[in-house]
Formats: C-alpha cells, sequence, structure tokens
C-alpha cells in the first residue's frame, strides 16, 4: 500500500467534491500510518475538513477522539521511542494542539460557537504542555547525553573534544 500515493488520490476526490471517497481512503489510510509511524500531525488531520465539507461535521468529532488521537499517539511513540518521555509527551502534544486547532477551524465554519471556544481552550492547553514538556524534555535529554559521554570518554571532561565540551559548557 503505497501511503503517498493513496493520499494524493484522496486530495484528488476532494478537490472534485467527492468527499465521501476521500474520507473512505483516508480512513482506511490512517491505521496504516499510526502503524508505519513517521506520518506529520495534517498527515491525519487532513480528513477533518472532508467531514465538514461532506454535512458530517459530528462525525468528525467522534472519529478524531477514537481513531485519529490514538493514532497520532501511536505514530509518535513509533518514531520518537529513542526520546526522554518528556520529549515524547511534548511532540505528541504539539500534534493534538494542532487537531484541535483544525477543529476549531471547523466548528468555525459550522458555527458552532460552543464547540469553537472548547477547541481554541483544548489547543491551548495542549500546546502550553508541549512549550513546558519540551524545555524539560531537552534538559533531561543533555543530561542523559552527558552520562553516555561521560561512559563513552571518561570522567576527565578535559580530554574531551572541544565542541562537545562547548555544547556542555565546560
Amino acid at each position: 500500500m503505497n501511503i503517498q500515493n493513496l493520499t494524493k488520490q484522496a486530495t484528488a476526490f476532494a478537490r472534485d467534491g467527492d468527499f465521501g471517497q476521500a474520507i473512505s481512503i483516508l480512513k482506511d489510510l490512517i491505521p496504516v500510518m499510526a502503524e508505519s509511524g513517521g506520518f506529520s500531525a495534517s498527515s491525519y488531520y487532513k480528513i477533518i475538513p472532508y467531514f465538514q465539507k461532506a454535512g458530517r461535521y459530528q462525525e468528525s468529532l467522534n472519529y478524531t477522539k477514537e481513531v485519529i488521537i490514538p493514532a497520532v499517539i501511536a505514530d509518535r511513540k513509533s518514531s520518537h521511542g529513542h526520546c526522554v518521555p518528556e520529549i515524547l509527551q511534548a511532540l505528541t502534544h504539539n500534534c493534538i494542539s494542532q487537531i484541535f486547532n483544525k477543529l476549531a477551524l471547523a466548528a468555525k465554519r459550522e458555527g458552532e460557537a460552543e464547540h469553537l471556544d472548547s477547541f481554541k481552550a483544548l489547543e491551548q492547553e495542549h500546546y502550553d504542555k508541549y512549550q513546558v514538556l519540551l524545555k524539560i524534555g531537552e534538559q533531561k535529554q543533555l543530561e542523559s547525553e552527558y552520562q553516555e559521554l561521560m561512559r563513552v570518554l571518561g570522567e576527565d571532561t578535559d580530554q574531551w573534544p572541544l565542541s562537545i565540551r562547548r555544547k556542555f559548557k565546560l
């Protein structure tokens, strides 16, 4: 299954106004993308405006909760599992923030003011978590790298290459 070609095919159907076919293709692809990993948030939320334009706004809400968000979480775990947990969580929250941004846009187009406010708040909440966790994660990642270098290069940091000493401000 060529994910890129099928995604392009879904886009072509949507461009031609056949949102049902575009949705069908993407519904088949999203679980495969999650399993493969390495896809951007936009690859997952691409389906949301198609639902909205097809008059299936409510379905998009359920689908996002039940499929898209779990798929993004699985994707991040498979493609960034090597990172410290805080960076993994940060990247996941960033993607979820983007998804809520797309849901807010659909809610705005549907005239769903209550949903719009809720999605905007959730977008900001996840973005704030992203920022906090990223800072913590970057520090922990640096500490982890330092410990690994201590193991590999030895405890005498004066003997480490200058570029590495500069990175750690030694």
